[in-house]
């Protein structure tokens, strides 16, 4: 029986996640399902939003608003409540008895034309022109506030080494341990080759110098990092071939090892592997279980 969903029709980013969510209806999330298990580019949207869930869950909490910041808003709302209960001045009594000017007497002002009303004086005008005086002062204490609080949350955002936003390497983090994603494993990859290449020229010194890892039994690699790939993990790639990179990292939520080996018949490409961890601690000694693997071109 084929899927129902339509590899042509790609559902929304938005769908994705209310699929991972478990907020669809029971009959489009298994139509969903079928679609992403046989998308990759469904599925890399799926894996890379688990991905970003996960950095959100890790992420440190805002932080404490400035003092002086908190006082200036504080002064600004102060301000705005007083300007409010103030009584407007222009509202004066004026006795009955006080003659009104006649028309005859206004000066007839030579640059308003013919027919034209003349512009608004009095108490009106005042009170306009109070009012506006007043909605700039505002607006200046709530911008100066905005600004304060813009530069504060400029300075306590951390900021990006060049090591981690380099095209080339692509590692997402979490706490210092990488994380693999299918979307990036390529750049992953990559970056694990050229650290792998420039930490493998070593003195004629270091060659000789036995390495810790030879009574061990599983294959040590000399890269940025030591990295040991246990022999269960070895077991579940099943190649006789040394590794020609290794990095311990998450994969879903979960611990797993990235090796790369070369391609069996292609020099010019290398094949990733991603493995589950849990046959590390696993008794007893089992297979470790492939998650992920790819080909890709050679650095």
């Amino acid at each position: 029986m084929t899927s129902t969903a339509d590899t042509s029709q790609h559902p929304d980013v938005s769908e994705i996640a209310d699929l991972a969510e478990g907020l669809l209806a029971p009959s489009r999330a298994v139509e969903m399902q079928q679609h992403i298990d046989a998308c990759s580019l469904c599925s890399d949207v799926s894996g890379s939003l688990q991905e970003i869930q996960e950095l959100l869950a890790t992420a440190p909490g805002p932080a404490l608003m400035p003092a002086d910041i908190a006082e200036r808003m504080d002064a600004a709302l102060a301000a705005e409540s007083l300007i409010g209960a103030t009584p407007h001045e222009g509202g004066a009594h004026v006795s009955r008895e006080t003659s009104l000017p006649s028309r005859s007497a206004e000066p007839v002002h030579g640059n308003r034309p013919s027919g034209r009303p003349r512009a608004a004086t009095g108490p009106g005008r005042t009170r306009t022109a109070r009012r506006r005086r007043h909605v700039a002062a505002l607006s200046a204490a709530f911008g100066a506030a905005v600004i304060g609080i813009g530069v504060f949350f400029l300075q306590s955002s951390p900021t990006a080494s060049s090591g981690d936003t380099s095209a080339a390497g692509k590692t997402s983090k979490r706490g210092g341990t990488p994380v693999f994603v299918d979307a990036a494993l390529q750049g992953q990859v990559h970056s694990l080759l050229a650290s792998n290449a420039t930490a493998s020229t070593v003195s004629p010194q270091e060659k000789k110098a036995p390495s810790v890892h030879m009574d061990s039994g599983p294959t040590t690699l000399k890269s940025g990092l030591d990295v040991v790939v246990p022999p269960c993990v070895e077991k579940g790639i099943g190649r006789a071939e040394g590794p020609i990179a290794a990095q311990k990292g998450t994969y879903k939520g979960s611990d797993a090892f990235l090796v790369v080996l070369p391609h069996p018949t292609d020099n010019t490409r290398v094949q990733a592997y991603v493995v589950d961890a849990a046959c590390v601690h696993a008794t007893p000694s089992t297979r470790g279980k492939v998650l992920l693997t790819h080909v890709y071109p050679r650095g």
